[in-house]
């Protein structure tokens, strides 16, 4: 069959102005770029009998093939298999893609570059030009027809040249999720290998706190199954795609966590790229300001976002804690207002009871618009609490800025409380003299003192180490 079987077009002169062609990886097709579709509706007819829609025809090796997401591709059965999303129904498209098809193949010969039937070209047709790259099925990678610097296709720098090929086989991968119909499956060797990785995954999140694996122990689990179903169907096509996803996930992840290579990050918490510079110039203050809160959300933030990567299993519980957190803080400030109606009828001082309910008001609003602001990111995949924070961190300050927003609605409420307390002890200098409101302080000042030495995270000293210092003994730290 040729090509006057495909639909009617305007007649297309054989003669195809000179476009240029360029190198893209499977990662920039811009496959889910098209933000707005517009799709040509009309009544149709419906012959007696009615059971198939009546074929049209491609060229002759050309065939066409579903992707489970609804995506229509093409493929030519040649020597050097090619792939493309263009609607070769359309008779000018498939002159283009002929034409280029046609000028790849004579460039692999002039270069002398061997083809089999493991090469695969992808190419997408761009107006007059096209962009593509070939892929290998049995060194799972992907090349193109001349050397090419990373940056120029925007892939990020590596460390060594295994670490460059861990990144190319996971565009290998990308692109078999992408085109999984028509290969036939993936052997079954695939499947128990992710099957490995991720019971490894699923072990290593149970027994550490701070795993480097990307999905969560619940995930893990479910994966397990869709991996151990999908292995009893590894020649269906939606397997092959459910299987490259998850290859191309995981070569992501290992090339983030510089994987086989002289250093690898370990842990979640371990830096490689972006070390902790020296303290913020405002830090001390801020820490003042905060009563020492905000350092407490500071560190938390840094641990989130070590070396600019961010687990969405981590970053879910903490701003869920954050918001509960602020919703607290509602509650409490609320409830302390309350203490300003006895107030209003005692000897107070009016400058002290101004401050404690602008602090108070000034703590309600900020919880509130910390809620407001943030409870879409409750749910907040990694690729947006990444450009979250991104946007929010500093090189300067990093992030005692949006420490101290953070906690806002804590420390105000509790310098609305010191307010209220100094307001307190003035009413009882007025009520009942100076030495009471004297003695008043002293126990309130001790409460506070005991209260933060018994309750205090850090060790406090004793005494006898003030006269005497004694070595540690190291076998302690054998217990946590």
């Amino acid at each position: 069959m040729d090509s006057s079987y495909l639909e009617k077009q305007p007649d297309v002169s054989p003669v195809l102005p000179e476009g240029t062609l360029r190198p893209i990886t499977s990662n920039a097709t811009g496959r889910y770029d098209v933000e707005c579709i517009t799709v040509d509706l009309s009544p149709a007819l419906i012959n007696p009998g009615f059971c198939e829609p009546e074929p049209t025809y491609l060229p002759p090796h050309w065939t066409s093939h579903v992707h489970p997401e609804g995506q229509l591709y093409f493929r030519l059965d040649a020597p050097c298999s090619v792939v493309t999303e263009a609607y070769l129904y359309h008779a000018e498209t498939m002159a283009k893609v002929d034409h280029w098809t046609k000028k790849i193949e004579t460039l692999l010969e002039e270069k002398k570059i061997s083809v089999s039937s493991d090469i695969e070209l992808f190419i997408k047709i761009e107006e007059d030009d096209c962009a593509y790259y070939f892929v290998n099925h049995a060194t799972r990678t992907e090349f193109w027809l001349d050397a090419i610097e990373t940056d120029a296709l925007g892939i990020p720098d590596v460390a060594s040249p295994s670490h460059l090929r861990i990144y190319l086989e996971s565009l290998y991968w990308a692109h078999v999720e992408h085109f999984p119909m028509h290969i036939g499956g993936l052997p079954t060797k695939s499947y128990d290998d992710l099957i490995c990785i991720f019971s490894h995954g699923l072990t290593d999140h149970m027994t550490s706190g701070v795993s480097t694996f990307f999905y969560s122990q619940g995930e893990c689990a479910t994966f397990l199954k869709v991996l151990r179903s999908g292995k009893d169907h590894n020649e269906d096509g939606h397997q092959t795609c459910v299987a490259a996803r998850l290859w191309s996930i995981v070569c992501n992840h290992r090339f983030s966590v510089y994987y086989g290579q002289e250093f690898s990050r370990l842990s979640r918490d371990q830096a490689v790229l972006y070390h902790p510079g020296e303290k913020a110039f405002l830090e001390p203050l801020i820490s003042f300001i905060s009563l020492g809160n905000s350092a407490s959300y500071s560190k938390r933030l840094d641990d989130l976002f070590v070396d600019r990567l961010v687990y969405v299993d981590q970053w879910q519980p903490f701003m869920s804690k954050c918001l509960q957190e602020w919703k607290d803080a509602v509650l409490f400030t609320s409830s302390t207002f309350i203490l300003h109606v006895p107030i209003a009828f005692a000897p107070s001082l009016p400058a002290l009871t101004a401050a404690s309910i602008a602090l108070f008001t000034a703590s309600l609003i900020a919880s509130m618009l910390l809620i407001h602001r943030h409870r879409r990111l409750e749910r907040a995949s990694a690729t947006q609490a990444s450009q979250y924070l991104e946007s929010v961190y500093s090189s300067k300050n990093q992030f005692h800025l949006v420490a101290l927003m953070y906690s806002l609605p804590t420390f105000l409420h509790f310098w609305g409380l010191g307010a209220l307390v100094a307001n307190c002890i003035v009413i009882v200098s007025r009520l009942f003299g100076l030495i009471s409101a004297v003695v008043v302080s002293i126990v309130l000042l001790l409460a506070l003192v005991s209260f933060e030495i018994i309750t205090t995270e850090k060790e406090v000293p004793s005494w006898r180490s003030i006269f005497h210092f004694r070595s540690r003994n190291k076998a302690s730290d054998q217990l946590v």
